[in-house]
C-alpha cells in the first residue's frame, strides 16, 4: 500500500476523478471540494490536503483535508477498507 500525495488541485482531480464517480452521489463533497479548489483557494483557510492510498496501481481510499475542518475519506461501495494492518 502506498499513499499518494498532491499540492495541486488539478492533478489531483486527473488522477481520483474516475474514482470518485463510480459512486458520484456517495462522493459529492470530495468532487464539490476539488471543484471549490480548482476556482477559488483563497476560500480555504489553509492549504488542501489531499491525496489517496493506492495498492497496486488502483485507489483504494482518497483522502482530503481542508483545514480546521476534519478528514474526508472516499472508499468504495461502503465496505470498510481495512489499511491500518
Amino acid at each position: 500500500m502506498a499513499v499518494f500525495t498532491y499540492n495541486s488541485p488539478q492533478a489531483f482531480e486527473s488522477r481520483v476523478q474516475p474514482f470518485l464517480l463510480e459512486n458520484e452521489a456517495m462522493h459529492n463533497l470530495p468532487l464539490g471540494l476539488i471543484q471549490r479548489m480548482k476556482t477559488d483557494m483563497s476560500r480555504f483557510e489553509q492549504e488542501p490536503i489531499l491525496g489517496y492510498l493506492d495498492q497496486r496501481g488502483d485507489i483504494k481510499t482518497v483522502l482530503m483535508r481542508t483545514p480546521p475542518h476534519m478528514w474526508i475519506l472516499a472508499g468504495t461501495n461502503g465496505r470498510k477498507t481495512s489499511f491500518l494492518e
